[in-house]
């Protein structure tokens, strides 16, 4: 088997195996679309590959939005999120879909479908196809949904395929005579070298590999340099929206940090039997000022009211 051949394995017991995007065995879903021969594979794609930050996922955008309908498959779902704010600014919310694993958005008669891979609907006849990062179908875990995308899902008029140039090898010989566009990085990447967590420029992305450690740094951030968007895999899409949020709204308006005090205040109430309840809120701080009586985790209020 050829697929076997080029990545030298097949995943085994993948059979039943979840879909790391769906909470539903991928292998044992019903095909919606026909296996490509492999004389038409090659038809009308094109294959884009480079380094990051060569534009490719700009020219899918730019390429969907040339057709009168179309799908995306992104490799993440924070991705796939930024991708469909970009199409919903330029064609309006009513004109685009977002299928992942955990959020679906889908107006009455979207032309255009943004998605995970995972995700991507299967019953679409649309005009174009994009697949970005496929160098993932030599993934172990996620290889064999990439592969099928890649090998089986197009557009009536033009499919791109996106990815690294480590994907060359295996895009050659699963598509026989596709062509194959190389795209220069638009900025130099360079090592900085080690840097204090307090002395890094802003809109810096710092990478942990332990929600432990993303608490830890965020917290060192918020206190030397004003605060820090927290983005982890486990939060829900409405908080992990919000904190990518966070951190392009400070940017649009030219903010480099948050003020160190961001200001806290708070209240107290106390009824005729004795009773008391205390509040303290702060500016966008995390849980309140953080400001407890010891040893009672009582939060401390700034005023007192007495009723």
């Amino acid at each position: 088997m050829l697929v076997e051949q080029v990545f030298g394995r097949v995943r085994p017991g993948c059979r039943g195996k979840a879909d790391s995007q769906m909470n539903v065995p991928f292998l044992e879903r019903p095909a919606k679309h026909a296996a490509l021969k492999p004389a038409e594979r090659a038809a009308r794609v094109t294959a884009v590959l480079g380094p990051t930050n060569t534009g490719k996922t700009h020219l899918a955008i730019e390429r969907m939005l040339y057709h009168s309908s179309g799908v995306i498959g992104l490799p993440l779902r924070l991705l796939a999120r930024e991708v469909y704010n970009r199409v919903v600014e330029k064609v309006g919310a009513e004109a685009v879909a977002l299928i992942t694993g955990e959020e679906k958005i889908k107006p009455k008669h979207p032309r255009y479908w943004i998605s995970t891979v995972e995700a991507m609907p299967r019953d679409l006849d649309v005009a174009f196809v994009a697949i970005d990062e496929v160098q993932l179908g030599a993934d172990l875990d996620r290889g064999h949904v990439f592969t099928d995308r890649l090998l089986n899902r197009r557009g009536r008029d033009e499919t791109l395929l996106l990815g690294a140039e480590t994907a060359r090898p295996l895009i050659e010989r699963l598509l026989p005579g596709v062509q194959i566009i190389t795209r220069p990085r638009l900025s130099q990447l360079t090592f900085a070298g080690e840097r204090k967590l307090s002395r890094l420029p802003r809109r810096s992305a710092i990478v942990a590999f332990s929600a432990e450690e993303v608490y830890a740094i965020a917290e060192v951030l918020r206190r030397t340099r004003g605060g820090a968007a927290v983005v982890l895999g486990a939060l829900s899409p409405r908080t992990r929206n919000s904190q990518a949020a966070v951190s392009q709204t400070l940017a649009a308006f030219g903010v480099s940090a948050l003020p160190h005090d961001m200001g806290s205040t708070g209240f107290a109430a106390v009824d005729i039997n004795g009773g008391a309840a205390s509040c303290a809120v702060t500016m966008n701080g995390p849980f309140g000022s953080a400001n407890t009586a010891t040893g009672t985790g009582v939060v401390l209020a700034v005023l007192g009211l007495t009723l």
